[in-house]
């Protein structure tokens, strides 16, 4: 697949975050908030695995907010949950808000890259940024609309027997577990 669009999975194992590198170092193109692979399943400390491969020194959960950035001409609206502080490593802004606070990096890796966002991108309000980066990343028309009526997450979940990728609306207002 050319581009891979994860809605915010926290909890990875290192293989997986390994599996995602491997994808991108060849060719890959990865959409992903800075929160993938905050933690490893079982651990409570924060290790952001995936950023700190791209040197990222510090990230933290920043106040939540709805944030709004134009990239491409289109505009991307993000529930902004975490900053970078401190250096952004290998990471290039590549859009801000109208504040200069910045909402989306871009990550070079081998022949890929990672494109991270400040939070959980709502693919509902930001459905022509999508189709967007399908179209820059593929160089071809996406060959579908994206049009519903409730915002969906994706996320995977995985074990030594299995691998799942769990689509669940998303409720405002309730945790994960609300799902």
């Amino acid at each position: 697949y050319p581009l891979i669009v994860d809605a915010d999975s926290h909890i990875m194992t290192a293989a997986g975050i390994e599996n995602i590198l491997s994808y991108v170092e060849n060719g890959g193109t990865l959409l992903a908030s800075l929160s993938l692979g905050k933690y490893r399943p079982g651990q409570s400390e924060a290790l952001y695995q995936l950023a700190a491969h791209f040197g990222v020194e510090g990230i933290q959960p920043g106040k939540i907010s709805t944030e709004t950035a134009t990239w491409n001409n289109t505009a991307v609206t993000i529930t902004k949950n975490h900053e970078i502080v401190g250096d952004p490593g290998k990471l290039k802004v590549i859009a801000s808000n109208d504040n200069g606070t910045p909402l989306l990096w871009e990550g070079k890796l081998g022949k890929g890259k990672v494109v991270f966002s400040a939070g959980t991108i709502n693919f509902h309000k930001s459905a022509d940024f999508l189709q967007g980066i399908i179209e820059n990343v593929t160089g071809q028309k996406a060959p579908f609309t994206i049009d519903a009526d409730a915002t969906l997450q994706a996320g995977t979940v995985e074990n030594d027997n299995a691998y799942f990728v769990v689509i669940r609306p998303i409720m405002p207002g309730n945790d994960v577990n609300a799902s």
